[in-house]
């Protein structure tokens, strides 16, 4: 079997803000306990807004099979009540981090 492979786009990587990473690390680490920080391929609003430099981060959720961008993606329920307490703690240290 012979395999070519031509690239037909590419799009540089889009950096998020180190200290509201730092802050979402935070916060997941106080939630949940473990933190994986992971890169994100998909274009989210949220790479536009940091384009733009607004700062910006992004908290994912774990997905059943690692499905993402799919009608078979799912999250368990625990892992949903577990993300938005991550939120909710993160929103808290990104106020607090903002007013300083």
């Amino acid at each position: 079997m012979e395999v070519q492979w031509e690239r037909v786009w590419r799009i540089d990587p889009i950096p998020f803000h180190p200290e509201l990473l730092d802050l979402c690390e935070r916060a997941v680490s106080e939630v949940a306990g473990a933190v994986y920080r992971l890169p994100s391929g998909p274009l989210h609003d949220a790479s536009e807004m940091a384009q733009t430099g607004v700062p910006t981060a992004t908290l994912l959720v774990q997905s059943l099979g690692g499905l993402r961008h799919t009608r078979e993606e799912d999250t368990r329920p625990e892992h949903l009540e577990l993300a938005v307490r991550a939120l909710d703690r993160a929103v808290a240290l990104a106020l607090e981090w903002a007013g300083r």
